[in-house]
């Protein structure tokens, strides 16, 4: 039996029996994203994690029935009215794949990526980081540490863990229990304390099970 071949379109990760049907996918794509996204959408639809518009920040349901879109493989809802100017963005767009990156940008990585300047861990970006660390600077001032947006994540995740199951947390990042832990949890002092507090002065400590 032949390996199963993980294949990017766009923005979204298909699982292909071969690479002999990556030509058939890209041959008619809607035609099988479709159906993939159809699938996306019937197992995260439940468990999907905000009632708020991750663009707006408005509720959902507030402007209407909330439109249900694919992207990176992950289940969006935003109020038709956001899709729609999203859309608008799209359609003025200057024939990149991307809304917020523009074809001159990308033909620019492409031109490093062709000279070999572009490094194997260097990722298409928008001006997000940019942004985030200019507006740092604004407010710590220049010569601050500055944190990363990963930093926002390891901080949210440490104090969330604090008020819910790990695993419920997990589904809500969108990582599993083991990497939540390893990498975006950090231990907190407190802990240790009342580790020690219970078996220095607690009551004593029975065996589960």
């Amino acid at each position: 039996m032949r390996e199963p071949v993980n294949y990017v379109w766009r923005n979204g990760m298909v699982r292909l029996c071969c690479k002999g049907r990556i030509k058939d996918l890209n041959a008619e794509p809607q035609q099988y994203m479709t159906k993939l996204d159809e699938a996306i959408a019937a197992q995260q639809r439940a468990k999907y994690p905000l009632k708020a518009c991750v663009v707006g920040g408005q509720n959902l349901g507030s402007m209407g029935e909330p439109v249900e879109t694919i992207i990176a493989n992950r289940l969006v809802r935003l109020p038709a009215d956001t899709l729609l100017a999203l859309r608008e963005l799209a359609d003025k767009s200057d024939g990149s794949v991307y809304v917020f990156l523009s074809l001159a940008r990308l033909q620019a990585i492409k031109a490093l990526m062709d000279a070999g300047k572009w490094g194997a861990d260097s990722e298409l970006v928008n001006n997000c980081l940019r942004d985030w660390k200019a507006l740092q600077r604004r407010v710590l001032g220049s010569g601050a540490k500055l944190a990363t947006i990963h930093d926002c994540r390891k901080t949210f995740c440490t104090h969330a863990a604090d008020l819910i199951p790990i695993q419920t947390l997990a589904e809500i990042v969108g990582d599993t229990p083991a990497v939540l832990m390893k990498y975006y949890t950090r231990a907190k002092d407190e802990h240790a304390d009342k580790l020690r507090a219970a078996f220095d002065d607690g009551p004593a400590l029975k065996l589960a099970g």
